[in-house]
């Protein structure tokens, strides 16, 4: 786990935790107050040999202290069927500052008329 979380380039507090996993899972992020949007594909087939990578664009609505949430869900096939089993879901509050600045040109790009 410490060596994945050097792993990560991006700024921030890296948390690890473990986890059971199937051979497809999904990973969902969501919060209510940002505007998420998956880069890479939710569901995905995990290796054993490889890392499997999720990643999010992330934006906040608005300053202040705001709860993402991570659910990790596995893809199974129970008797020729698929079926989805909630394995872990993970919740934060995250801190979202916004300087004048970022107001000002928030606010000019929604009112560039």
């Amino acid at each position: 786990m410490e060596e994945l979380k050097r792993s990560i380039v991006e700024e921030g507090e890296k948390v690890g935790a473990s986890i059971k996993v199937s051979d497809r899972m999904e990973a969902r992020l969501s919060g209510y107050m940002f505007q998420i949007t998956a880069i890479t594909s939710e569901e995905q087939v995990v290796s054993k040999d490889q890392r499997t990578e999720w990643k999010w664009e992330i934006h906040p609505k608005e300053e202040g202290e705001h709860r993402l949430h991570l659910t990790l869900t596995a893809l199974l096939e129970i008797n020729g069927n698929s079926t989805r089993r909630a394995i872990r879901i993970f919740g934060r509050y995250i801190e979202v500052y916004v300087t004048p600045t970022q107001k000002l040109e928030v606010f000019l790009r929604a009112n560039w008329q």
